[in-house]
């Protein structure tokens, strides 16, 4: 008979008893693994999805999924006093697992109030610690009871910190059966929370980033819309004084300045001809009324009033001074260079107005105000074409904001470009009235620049084709073949909606031809109104001695050609 060793009997019985823990530390070996692919997972779904919301619910579900929770909370601290400790903590993602009966399970506010909870346990196991967890009664009061409200049956929490700063926390509920979850699972759950607060520290950099593309542009528009609002004053208001009153006002609401004071140098003297004042226009008079008022110095207004000299912007032509601007602000403070850079172009403009109304002594009256309007309207019609550029890449930006940041902000910076050397060809055209502007010698050059500008980043292309070999123009010819041109692309992508725009510049020794041809809605010429934009092309044309020829139909898009006769040029 065989006899059973009692040494195999007692390992037999131990293996039976170990079998339990093994199994137990398989299963916690099964979820870790699991929650490390989960991981992995969810961080390529962090680094390379576009929309916030959805990446943080997408990485949401893989985690759920992963861990084997009921639902995942992700709240953010809320500090509103500088105290290490938040004052509350709002809940702003969850997601929940289908299985649970009652998914949306209320957790009582949407926020969680500090001051009800052990501040040496927010501080130890938070700020300080890596988290806390266990089962429903492991934790403290209020926070017991508000998991056992939500149906939960042990609750694990490790903090989000962003910029090594504790953001919030990250929250595993297990309402479905008491998880317990080992130290080596709670260390990928605190990779799990280094994931998404790198994802959050990512989205708010972008965020500030677009922040300050948006207001840099915004800066660009409001200088362009001031430039633009002194144009048309320039071009419709005949009173000089009139003009240099709205540009004081211009520059002090770019300052914020309660004072300004136009100089005007007479050798060998010079006097205040202009004030204005917490948004009047004084002149000599009034100004002087004023100072008997305040029983001030005479020459120095500013001293009766408090305030401080912060810039003086000299008016010259030439090397000649004929005043200069003095803005007075109630204490110093900085100001962007755009905005200063403002305040100069609009100074010029003022340099421009009076220089022309200087002439109006030695010419007559009609022919300066004829010349005024025309020199207006060039840089009216410049600007305009630099903020259609800007509208178009704004609306782009307010299309792709939400959904693909990195695209808003690319046409943010087309439009800081555009708006950028809108500026700066208000400020050339200023300085060059006098002169030849020989970069508008070349048609071909100065079209292609302009197109390439416009069609940054937009869909619609622009095909230009040049025939015959280019050869220089007078400027004033050249110009306004730009000018015509621009026209005729922007009504092509504003009112026609053209799919395709097509421009032929054909140059041969006797003439040059212009034709520009979209395939957008067309019109009937016969019973359309025109519009400005046409009448301001027909007076171009009519201007340079060309012909004009305008073919559209309904649903068959345009064709416009200038046909420019020229004499042979030398040789």
């Amino acid at each position: 008979m065989y006899n059973e060793d009692p040494r195999q009997a007692e390992g037999e019985a131990v293996i039976q008893r170990r079998i339990p823990n093994i199994e137990d530390y398989d299963r916690m070996l099964q979820r870790r693994d699991r929650l490390l692919i989960a991981t992995a997972k969810a961080a390529n779904v962090l680094l390379t999805m576009e929309n916030f919301d959805e990446v943080i619910n997408t990485a949401l579900r893989i985690f759920l999924e992963g861990a084997g929770c009921d639902r995942i909370n992700i709240l953010e601290s809320i500090y509103e006093s500088s105290s290490a400790l938040p004052n509350r903590f709002n809940f702003i993602y969850q997601w929940s697992s289908p299985s649970l009966s009652n998914p949306k399970s209320n957790l009582g506010d949407s926020y969680i109030r500090t001051e009800d909870i052990d501040s040496t346990f927010l501080r130890q196991n938070f700020l300080e610690g890596d988290g806390f967890g266990g089962l429903l009664d492991e934790w403290i009061e209020p926070l017991r009871s508000l998991l056992a409200r939500a149906q939960v049956k042990s609750a694990y929490s490790v903090p989000i910190r962003v910029n090594g700063q504790w953001w919030g926390a990250l929250c595993f509920d297990y309402c479905q059966e008491a998880i317990q979850v080992s130290p080596a699972e709670v260390a990928v759950l605190r990779t799990i929370a280094d994931c998404i607060g790198s994802a959050i520290q990512r989205e708010r950099a972008q965020t500030i980033i677009l922040q300050a593309e948006q207001t840099r542009v915004a800066e660009l528009v409001k200088a362009n819309t001031a430039l633009k609002q002194s144009l048309d004053t320039l071009a419709t208001d005949p009173d000089l004084d009139g003009f240099i009153g709205n540009t004081l006002k211009l520059i002090a609401q770019q300052f914020d300045a309660p004072l300004l004071e136009y100089w005007v140098h007479a050798d060998p003297h010079a006097y205040v001809h202009l004030t204005y004042w917490q948004g009047q226009i004084l002149n000599t008079v009034q100004r002087t009324q004023l100072l008997q008022q305040l029983d001030g110095d005479p020459d120095q207004l500013f001293t009766s009033l408090g305030l401080l000299p912060f810039l003086d912007i000299p008016l010259s032509v030439g090397d000649m001074n004929i005043g200069d601007l003095a803005i007075f602000l109630p204490s110093f403070r900085m100001f962007s260079g755009q905005t200063v850079e403002l305040a100069h172009a609009l100074a010029q403009q003022l340099t421009l107005a009076v220089a022309l109304s200087r002439l109006a002594e030695e010419a007559q009256q009609a022919a300066l105000l004829q010349e005024r309007t025309r020199m207006a309207r060039e840089i009216h019609d410049t600007l305009a074409q630099a903020f259609g550029g800007i509208l178009m890449q704004l609306q782009a930006v307010h299309y792709f904001t939400t959904t693909q940041p990195e695209k808003a902000q690319a046409h943010l910076q087309t439009a800081q470009t555009l708006a950028q050397e809108g500026l700066a060809e208000a400020r050339r055209s200023v300085w060059t009235l006098y002169l030849e502007a020989t970069e508008y010698e070349d048609p071909s050059q100065t079209i292609a620049k302009f197109i390439e500008q416009t069609t940054s980043g937009q869909s619609v292309p622009i095909q230009f084709q040049i025939e015959g070999t280019p050869y220089r123009l007078h400027p004033d010819l050249g110009l306004n073949l730009l000018r015509i041109t621009q026209e005729a692309i922007t009504n092509a992508l504003r009112h026609a909606h053209a799919q395709t725009i097509r421009i032929q510049l054909h140059y041969s020794p006797q003439t040059i031809q212009l034709t520009v041809q979209d395939d957008g809605c067309g019109f009937d010429p016969e019973q359309s109104s025109h519009g400005f934009g046409l009448l301001g092309m027909q007076q171009r044309v009519a201007r340079i001695g060309a012909t004009w020829h305008l073919v559209s139909h309904l649903g068959q898009g345009t064709t416009i050609a200038v046909i420019l006769n020229m004499t042979p040029p030398p040789k």
